[in-house]
């Protein structure tokens, strides 16, 4: 999960009552910083997507250290937007 970052959200959907998410494979770079988000599964379809892209691009990760050096790595994860987030 990231040290610092926004949690998406998407209007449209909030106020249709739309429940989703997205799975995205996120590309850290060895600074924390992300360096490229890729959309892998949304439901519904592209409807958070340019959301979670936009948001996750300001995220900021730990770096991972191996043999005291950070690296460059790639991670799944994903979001749920659910109107139960709200309460």
């Amino acid at each position: 999960m990231p040290i610092v970052g926004l949690t998406p959200v998407a209007r449209e959907a909030l106020i249709e009552g739309i429940e989703g998410y997205v799975v995205f494979e996120v590309t850290i770079g060895a600074d924390g910083s992300v360096k490229d988000v890729l959309v892998v599964q949304s439901e519904p379809k592209r409807m958070f997507d340019r959301n979670v892209i936009r948001a996750v691009l300001k995220w900021k990760f730990k770096p991972r250290i191996i043999n005291g050096v950070a690296v460059e790595r790639k991670a799944i994860q994903m979001l749920e937007f659910t109107l139960n987030d709200l309460n």
